[in-house]
């Protein structure tokens, strides 16, 4: 894996090279269901490499990269339901009013 790794790090790095500010990936947004350019910038990060994770922000769902994550692994993985309850350790987030919509009886703390 030490080697996919190093790619990834290679990959990220030249996406942020002549970026000091906001810029634009395009890529495919899960729960958006279609192809869209994310917004990355250098918040919450260290100043120098864009947090991938919480950034690269869907501009159709408002969903950060560890949102869109965990509603593709809800789907993909868990098989959750529209009619099933869902609860999450959040209530003030873009994935709490994403779930509320698809999960009507979503609970939020």
């Amino acid at each position: 894996m030490d080697s996919v790794y190093r790619h990834r790090l290679a990959y990220e790095a030249r996406l942020q090279e002549n970026n000091h500010g906001a810029f634009e990936v395009t890529g495919f947004s899960y729960p958006a269901g279609e192809e869209v350019k994310f917004l990355a910038d250098f918040v919450y990060s260290d100043g120098k490499n864009v947090n991938w994770r919480e950034r690269l922000v869907c501009p159709t769902t408002g969903l950060n990269n560890r949102q869109r994550a965990a509603v593709h692994i809800m789907d993909s993985e868990l098989g959750v339901i529209p009619q099933e309850s869902v609860y999450i350790t959040e209530q003030v987030t873009a994935l709490y009013k994403f779930l509320a919509v698809k999960h009507p009886s979503v609970i939020g703390s």
